[in-house]
């Protein structure tokens, strides 16, 4: 059912604050418990008005995000600022504090990355756990936690971009060139190098997703 719905929002038949059924109709439509309807996190009841499509919420951060994922083009704007602040920071500490073991699992997923042209699925997944790969590196253990709470958003946006309409060999080299270029100056310990290329590839991936979602708007309204 929150799938169903989180759909309807992604594809903009629903939008926040649009009203729904009541909760009873609502849970005999979808024959689920009425209690299982207000758990959702996608919708709210307000006293006396009814139920609407709930606003995401970034105060929501504490609990499982893969129910509210960036619903509205604002909230991947909102997500790639928090990327900046965590990860250029994580990656300066990478750059400081990397062990050699650090640096092998680096290795590892560049080298998977290094043939994943035309494989979207493992694509997504390189991509999203060699930025993980790079917290880990930080050996900041709050830094880890920031990251853990908005990891599903992360990943999420990652498998849009390798399953989009504009999936091209072309950018996932790009993509690829951008880690190794983040790899290659937390090796050499090059904390300028290493926080400019994190930066430079986040405002790339951040372009796409962008153009992502335009283009998708389009096809949609088609």
């Amino acid at each position: 059912m929150s799938d169903l719905i989180l759909s309807m929002i992604r594809e903009g038949t629903l939008k926040p604050g649009d009203k729904l059924l009541p909760v009873h109709q609502l849970a005999e439509q979808f024959g689920v418990g009425r209690s299982a309807v207000r758990a959702m996190g996608l919708i709210e009841m307000r006293q006396g008005e009814g139920t609407y499509v709930k606003k995401f919420d970034p105060s929501h951060l504490l609990i499982p995000l893969h129910s509210h994922l960036l619903l509205q083009q604002e909230d991947l704007v909102h997500l790639f600022e928090v990327r900046k602040i965590v990860e250029v920071g994580a990656v300066q500490a990478a750059a400081i504090k990397r062990t050699k073991e650090n640096l092998k699992e680096m290795e590892h997923w560049i080298d998977k990355g290094k043939d994943v042209a035309g494989d979207k699925e493992d694509g997504s997944s390189i991509d999203f756990h060699f930025h993980l790969t790079i917290v880990k590196a930080s050996h900041n253990p709050i830094l880890l936690e920031l990251m853990s709470h908005i990891s599903k958003m992360i990943e999420k946006t990652i498998h849009e971009t390798y399953h989009s309409i504009l999936y091209e060999e072309q950018i996932t080299k790009n993509l690829f060139y951008g880690h190794l270029a983040i790899y290659e100056a937390i090796k050499k310990q090059d904390v300028e190098s290493a926080s400019k290329a994190m930066m430079n590839h986040l405002i790339e991936s951040e372009k796409l997703q962008s153009v992502l979602r335009h283009h998708k708007d389009e096809y949609s309204a088609i």
